[in-house]
């Protein structure tokens, strides 16, 4: 028992608030970006795409990162690539 408690004094401060950039986030803890193909393969927003950001953003993570997002045309790296390069694509974001 006393190892485990050891383990999470040791890790305390991944659990504390943090200040970043104006912003009060819940705790240091980060889902990092990854490339999902979640996205339509026109690169519009899909269900699939909004439900996996859902589901991280209640996890408990005090930051989502989104992943993979191409800002110009020449940026679009796979199918089903997530693009904003025109404002065709923000609605659904």
């Amino acid at each position: 028992m006393a190892d485990s408690t050891h383990a999470l004094d040791q890790h305390a401060l991944l659990f504390q608030p943090y200040r970043l950039a104006g912003q009060t986030l819940k705790n240091r803890l980060a889902a990092l970006p990854l490339f999902t193909g979640y996205a339509y393969t026109d690169g519009h927003v899909s269900p699939l795409l909004l439900e996996h950001y859902w589901r991280l953003a209640g996890s408990g993570a005090g930051l989502v990162v989104v992943g993979n997002v191409a800002v110009a045309p020449d940026g679009v790296t796979a199918p089903n690539n997530l693009r904003l390069d025109k404002d065709e694509f923000v609605p659904g974001l």
